[in-house]
């Protein structure tokens, strides 16, 4: 039997969570390198991420449900669309460290080997790539 990579994650969670809307399919996956991102998050940059892995003949299903998720409009009451290039489809709840604070304590957090400790929720448009902040 032979797996194939679905997609790659920073968070157990969210790994989680589509392995279960996967499972729910019926379609047969498993995490690689789980557990140890789960020991010491910073390990996820040195083992490439947790990966979500399904067996070859249910990737091309797996990956259609994939982008359904992916592709999903969220609506918001303040719907305006990206005030860049009016496009309304949004990552949510994108971690950001795009300002001088965020880029200066992720180097503390890697000095010290600890989880990074600032980084704000975006909704980033899927678009052009322009954030805004979630209030």
């Amino acid at each position: 039997m032979k797996f194939k990579t679905l997609k790659i994650f920073d968070s157990y969670v969210e790994a989680h969570l589509l392995k279960t809307k996967l499972e729910s399919k019926m379609i047969y996956c498993f995490l690689q390198d789980e557990n140890s991102i789960a020991t010491n998050p910073l390990y996820s940059y040195a083992l490439g991420g947790i990966k979500l892995k399904v067996k070859e003949e249910d990737f091309k299903e797996a990956l259609t449900i994939l982008e359904e998720i992916e592709n999903y409009s969220y609506h918001f009451e303040d719907k305006l669309g990206c005030e860049n290039c009016g496009s309304s489809l949004f990552y949510t709840n994108y971690k950001s460290i795009k300002n001088l604070k965020g880029i200066f304590l992720m180097l503390i957090s890697f000095l010290f080997q600890t989880y990074p400790i600032y980084y704000k929720n975006v909704r980033k448009c899927k678009a052009c790539g322009w954030e805004t902040e979630i209030k």
